[in-house]
């Protein structure tokens, strides 16, 4: 599909699954892209935006199928000259969506360490990297050098509380929920995430009340936001409360009674 000023794009619809990914390009550089359902594109689709990065015969396989983001980013980002940080950062996230987990960190530690412009960026990103490796420990460190270099917005401080709470720093988890949430009162996955680390700590109303204040958040017609799945969760919850709660006064009552006889 040409566009009126001489490049080219592709649009898929998927109307089953209520999704929508349109790409634009100039030359064999990608200029311009929407996404919608399709959450795992959206990080290779900056990638490859802000890092104009040539696509070369990448490009014609994206006309015939633009779900190849990833095969693409990959394929083409792997020459990327050091001149260019902000696209090996991207190529990190891609690597790391992978599964190429080593790869990320030779991309990203460097970038850390120049303490350049996206080096709290760069820091998240490893901090991200070593939570999918399973090893919470490194993940605080390259957080907390996240916000030493800058970062302070309630996605980090989520993803710093999921780090601690794996870790099994349970203060410092619940400290760094409480500074998501003010950072952004809004933000629905810090409350998502809050109510799930009380579930698991074993503390149901409160997870109640956190998970009340993400379906006020989120849209319920969203796939992504799982909206149904925790609201059934959230129905579940308050009828084993009440059942608890329901125990505990008929004790109360039966205690009353012989205490009566």
């Amino acid at each position: 599909m040409a566009s009126a000023d001489g490049g080219e794009g592709v649009e898929l619809v998927d109307q089953a699954g209520f999704r929508y990914l349109s790409l634009q390009f100039q030359q064999d550089v990608l200029v311009g892209a929407t996404s919608i359902g399709w959450t795992d594109h959206v990080g290779v689709m900056r990638g490859l935006v802000e890092g104009q990065v040539r696509l070369g015969p990448w490009k014609d396989r994206l006309l015939d199928d633009p779900t190849k983001l990833m095969e693409a980013y990959l394929a083409r980002a792997q020459a990327i000259n050091e001149s260019n940080p902000r696209a090996r950062l991207f190529l990190a996230v891609c690597q790391r969506e992978q599964g190429l987990y080593e790869e990320a960190i030779q991309e990203l530690d460097p970038l850390v360490k120049a303490s350049g412009p996206l080096a709290a960026q760069a820091a998240v990103e490893l901090g991200r990297t070593y939570l999918a490796m399973d090893d919470p420990a490194r993940a605080t460190q390259s957080l907390t050098q996240a916000v030493q270099l800058g970062a302070s917005d309630a996605a980090l401080y989520t993803l710093q509380a999921r780090a601690y709470a794996r870790a099994g720093e349970d203060v410092a988890a619940r400290d760094a929920f409480r500074k998501a949430i003010q950072a952004d009162t809004k933000y629905a996955p810090a409350h998502l995430e809050f109510g799930l680390y009380f579930l698991e700590t074993g503390n149901p109303a409160e997870a109640v009340g956190r998970f009340e204040r993400y379906l006020e958040l989120t849209d319920p017609a969203s796939k992504d936001t799982r909206a149904e799945e925790v609201r059934t969760l959230l129905t579940q919850l308050k009828e084993s409360l009440k059942s608890s709660r329901n125990i505990k006064l008929n004790k109360i009552q039966k205690c009353d009674s012989i205490n009566v006889g």
